[in-house]
């Protein structure tokens, strides 16, 4: 019994909690209308889009504390300037849909969260000419140019304009407003114009829902990414390579992001990233050429740490949501820059002395291992290689404003080509086999895409 007093206790005290979260600061004045026809002044809180059309919450003076309307309450409401209207969706279902255009033909949106697939935020339009049925615009595009057309068939020109794709579903704004225009000048022979260059002068339209979750056709995308370096060796490489880690550099982006059907985008630019470089070796054998002109075998002991700043191109595709998104893609390497620093010693013996010099160099312009200990028959410095890494990402996504989307990213790239040729060789059982390094990236970071309208 104790036990359940203490669950009822718990309970209470958390319904209590989440009430006294609830300040009338959080609502906006608002008029309601109620199923019986009274209007009322009231407060309404503002929520994301997909919840506004099924629920809203009022602010209940007398109890200071918030109270649920559902469609089945209101006829209508409206909120910041927008109105929302109690209507039957598809399968018959009260909703709230918001009042997109207001004129001869009310266009409305309804926005709601997908139950099944990839439960994503749609909206979906529908129509309603004065006298006339509420109908669902079609978003298949060859079931849009038939119904539509014949729908705005009264229209001169309307009905082209859908026919040959001019106007789309994502256009239905643009229809909506030509047509009422149309009608308020009294259906004259020749149209009014809504074209691209004259709707600045014309009302000003909200932009469509859908292509805010989606975000515009083409954006400018900027990827900004702090790297963790670390590669990857075979165990023979050891007695050179002391650690796997390299610590932590940058990726740096810009390019464009094209949306090719809804959800699924297509990114490419340039970029610039670095990959490091940490290695130690004790006492290796090398050739060396005495002043004069034979040579001996020495040994050197060496370290190296460096880094190589590489610029190239970026491709990938990704498949977001309204606040969700994965993706893949390749990154093109062209060339690299290195930077670093190293120091090492000789030793050797000439004429029967026994030699050791030692070198430091602070801001070397080229490897010590790579360019100078690794050369291949002719002589030749085999230098790093080009690098070619794929990479998969996933992150959220957030809106500012109509234009700007922040996608907070986490990327793992993959190298399919090694950082250099190692010049060592192990035997296996018809050919010998070089053993190599890879550099791979973890990256955090942040891509903004800036929406064109």
């Amino acid at each position: 019994m104790r036990k359940i007093h203490l669950l009822l206790l718990a309970c209470f005290s958390a319904v209590m909690g989440l009430n006294a979260q609830v300040n009338i600061s959080d609502f906006d004045p608002g008029k309601i209308v109620l199923s019986n026809g009274d209007t009322l002044n009231v407060r309404i809180k503002p929520d994301r889009d997909e919840r506004m059309s099924k629920q809203i919450q009022v602010w209940d003076v007398q109890n200071s504390s918030q109270k649920r309307y559902l469609p089945k309450d209101l006829k209508y409401y409206t909120l910041n300037k927008v109105e929302y209207f109690t209507l039957k969706e598809e399968e018959g279902k009260a909703v709230f849909m918001e009042l997109k255009m207001k004129g001869e033909a009310n266009l409305y949106g309804y926005t709601y969260k997908e139950d099944k697939g990839k439960k994503e935020v749609v909206t979906d339009y529908y129509i309603r000419k004065q006298g006339g049925g509420l109908i669902k615009v079609p978003t298949q595009p060859s079931r849009f140019r038939s119904d539509m057309s014949v729908y705005f068939s009264d229209h001169p020109t309307i009905p082209e304009k859908i026919t040959n794709k001019q106007y789309g579903y994502f256009d239905m704004e643009y229809v909506t407003e030509e047509y009422n225009e149309w009608v308020k000048a009294g259906k004259p022979k020749a149209p009014v114009s809504t074209q691209p260059d004259d709707r600045e002068k014309g009302p000003k339209l909200v932009k469509n829902k859908v292509e805010q979750e989606k975000g515009s056709r083409v954006g400018l995308d900027i990827p900004l990414f702090a790297t963790y370096n670390f590669v990857s060796y075979p165990a023979a490489l050891n007695q050179i390579y002391t650690t796997k880690t390299i610590g932590f550099g940058f990726d740096l982006g810009v390019g464009a992001r094209i949306r090719l059907i809804r959800g699924l985008n297509m990114r490419m630019g340039i970029n610039i990233l670095d990959k490091g470089m940490r290695v130690t070796a004790q006492n290796s054998p090398v050739e060396i050429q005495l002043s004069n002109g034979t040579t001996t075998t020495g040994f050197i002991s060496f370290n190296e740490r460096g880094r190589m700043y590489y610029p190239g191109m970026y491709l990938s595709m990704s498949q977001e949501w309204s606040h969700f998104h994965v993706g893949g893609g390749f990154n093109l390497l062209f060339y690299s820059f290195y930077r670093g620093q190293y120091d090492y010693t000789l030793s050797y013996s000439s004429g029967g002395t026994q030699i050791e010099q030692s070198f430091d160099e602070s801001k070397a312009k080229g490897s010590l291992l790579v360019h100078n200990l690794l050369l291949d028959d002719q002589g030749r410095s085999p230098n790093f290689n080009t690098q070619f890494d794929i990479h998969f990402s996933v992150g959220g996504r957030f809106k500012i404003g109509d234009n700007i989307t922040l996608k907070p990213t986490v990327m793992y790239s993959i190298p399919m080509i090694s950082l250099y040729r190692s010049g060592i060789e192990v035997q296996g059982s018809f050919s010998n086999t070089q053993l190599n390094v890879s550099g791979y990236q973890l990256k955090f970071g942040l891509i903004t895409d800036i929406g064109f309208k």
